[in-house]
């Protein structure tokens, strides 16, 4: 079933992803592909995480299209593996310094460096909670500590005066999720999850309070939300 929900780790899709820079060098003029999303943290900044899909911006689209659906026949892979519906919630990608992870000539396969896709993170509407571990991730390996300087990271990549609004609620729990993190705590802090950045089921429109187990589920792309110390299975 190609359309079943299947997840990825690291190596796979780095496979992917050469072998669609193969066919690539056949053609005469130039392609370029820049990861996003979870896509990137699984490629260059979380080798722990997997994903069912590539998320990226790539021109040109139609020729690049369609060497994916080749590769996705010859790896029995989901006619959407590598998708650029990204450009409908991020129209206006302007990345300085992506990182190439391959290249050869006439093709160059970079990801979006980490304050750009920290910027993504930060400003998605979603508010998901891989967005959440995501962000605060990103924020640890760029030693961004509090709520300022993820301010001053987020106007250098998305130049705007306008203020953040409701916005910040979630720039607070990204800070202290990656306070957290820098703990070596594996439950965000306070141990409190709350309702505008939790996600999955039935948990969208609700909130739980007290300690949480927060351990997180790959294939489900979450943290687990029942309460610290319950027996069983994690969900």
């Amino acid at each position: 079933d190609l359309t079943a929900p299947l997840y990825f780790p690291r190596p796979t899709f780095h496979l992917w992803l050469a072998h669609l820079g193969g066919l690539w060098v056949r053609h005469r003029y130039p392609a370029t592909v820049t990861v996003v999303g979870g896509s990137a943290m699984v490629l260059a900044y979380a080798a722990e995480r997997v994903t069912r899909d590539i998320d990226a911006y790539f021109e040109p689209r139609a020729a690049v299209t369609a060497a994916a659906a080749a590769v996705a026949t010859d790896h029995s892979l989901p006619p959407n593996w590598l998708s650029d519906a990204v450009r409908t919630v991020w129209p206006d990608f302007r990345d300085p310094s992506p990182r190439v992870i391959w290249e050869a000539p006439g093709v160059t396969i970079a990801v979006v460096s980490p304050a750009y896709l920290l910027t993504m993170k930060a400003m998605t509407g979603r508010r998901s909670q891989a967005d959440l571990e995501d962000a605060a991730r990103l924020c640890q390996l760029l030693g961004i500590s509090d709520e300022a300087t993820l301010e001053r990271v987020i106007r250098q990549n998305m130049p705007t005066e306008a203020p953040f609004g409701a916005q910040e609620l979630f720039f607070e729990d990204i800070i202290d999720r990656a306070r957290g993190i820098a703990a070596g705590s594996h439950s965000l802090p306070g141990g409190t999850l709350v309702a505008h950045t939790l996600v999955g089921q039935a948990d969208t429109d609700r909130s739980i309070t007290g300690p949480i187990c927060g351990q997180w589920l790959p294939r489900a792309h979450r943290s687990c939300t029942l309460p610290a110390g319950h027996k069983g299975q994690h969900r």
